[in-house]
């Protein structure tokens, strides 16, 4: 298991866990991201992720990134 940070962009990754502020663990959920969900890995640069699902695709801060484990 590994942080979202860490991995590869253009992967595609399965959320295994995720935790922080509840107020951005909900944006999250909101768009149906979760433990379980299928992800993909856009872009990555220093200080955001770029995340994607077959719905939405969604730009997350470094910091989150690091909490979200794969």
């Amino acid at each position: 298991m590994e942080s979202l940070i860490n991995v590869k962009a253009g992967g595609s990754y399965t959320i295994k866990w995720m935790f922080g502020n509840p107020q951005v663990m909900d944006l999250i959920r909101s768009y149906d991201i979760k433990e379980g969900s299928r992800i993909r890995v856009i872009q990555k640069t220093i200080h955001d992720v770029v995340i994607g699902t077959d719905r939405v695709r969604l730009a997350i801060g470094s910091d989150v990134a690091e909490r979200i484990k794969v």
